[in-house]
C-alpha cells in the first residue's frame, strides 16, 4: 500500500487538477470525476471480508457523529457538523451506511445514498479510512456492506464517483465488481491509464 501511495503522489505531480482532470488529449473538456457502477443483482451477491480482530463493522448509531465527522475531515474538504447532520438526515444514509469501529472510534466508513436523478440507483458516497488503519481491508468491508445493503433493498444498480488518483480505492471498487462507466470521450483513455498504473503496482 505504501508503494501504491508513492505512485499516487508521483501521478499528482503530473496532473494540473488531479481530482477531476480530463485526459491530456482532451484539454478543452471540463473536469469531471470518474463513474463506476454495479448491477443490483451483483450487489446482492457481494461477499464481505471478516473484520480483523479488534474491529467491528456495523451500521450508524446515534453518538457516532463526532468521530465520523473527524474521519471525513481527514479525507475531504469543506465538512462541518451542520453539513454532516444534514447529509445524514436522509433515511437511506442512516439505515444503510456502514462504519468500522476500533476502540470506540470510527476508523473507516461510507454512506449509502440514493441517486437524486435516478431513484432506483443507489450510490456509495464519501469512502474514508483513517491512514493509521489502512492495509486491513477496512475500505473493502465498509463499501461492500453498503453495496450489499443497497442491492438487497431493491436498487437496480449501485454507482459511485471517484478520482483518477485514488488508485487504492479504485482497486477496492474493482474487487467488489464495479466496472467503469464510459460517459464521455476522455473516459476510455483515463481508464486505460488507471489500469496500467494498477497493473504496474500489482507486478511489483
Amino acid at each position: 500500500m505504501r508503494r501504491l501511495a508513492t505512485t499516487v503522489r508521483d501521478a499528482l505531480g503530473r496532473l494540473q487538477n488531479p481530482r477531476t482532470a480530463a485526459h491530456p488529449e482532451f484539454p478543452d473538456l471540463e473536469p469531471r470525476q470518474l463513474t463506476m457502477a454495479i448491477a443490483g443483482s451483483a450487489a446482492r451477491q457481494c461477499q464481505l471480508p471478516q473484520a480483523p480482530f479488534g474491529y467491528c463493522s456495523r451500521h450508524f448509531r446515534p453518538g457516532d457523529e463526532a468521530s465520523w465527522l473527524h474521519l471525513i475531515e481527514t479525507e475531504f474538504e469543506r465538512w462541518d457538523r451542520e453539513r454532516f447532520d444534514a447529509f445524514l438526515s436522509e433515511p437511506e444514509r442512516r439505515q444503510g451506511s456502514c462504519v468500522i469501529e476500533h476502540k470506540g472510534l470510527i476508523v473507516a466508513a461510507t454512506f449509502a445514498s440514493r441517486a437524486t436523478a435516478h431513484p432506483l440507483t443507489g450510490t456509495v458516497d464519501y469512502v474514508a479510512c483513517d491512514p493509521a488503519h489502512r492495509g486491513r481491508k477496512l475500505g473493502l468491508m465498509a463499501c461492500g456492506a453498503v453495496v450489499k445493503y443497497l442491492g438487497e433493498n431493491g436498487y437496480d444498480s449501485v454507482s459511485l464517483k471517484t478520482d483518477d488518483w485514488r488508485l487504492a480505492a479504485i482497486k477496492v471498487y474493482f474487487d467488489l465488481g464495479f466496472t467503469p462507466v464510459i460517459n464521455r470521450i476522455d473516459m476510455s483513455a483515463r481508464w486505460e491509464a488507471i489500469r496500467h498504473q494498477l497493473e504496474a503496482y500489482s507486478s511489483t
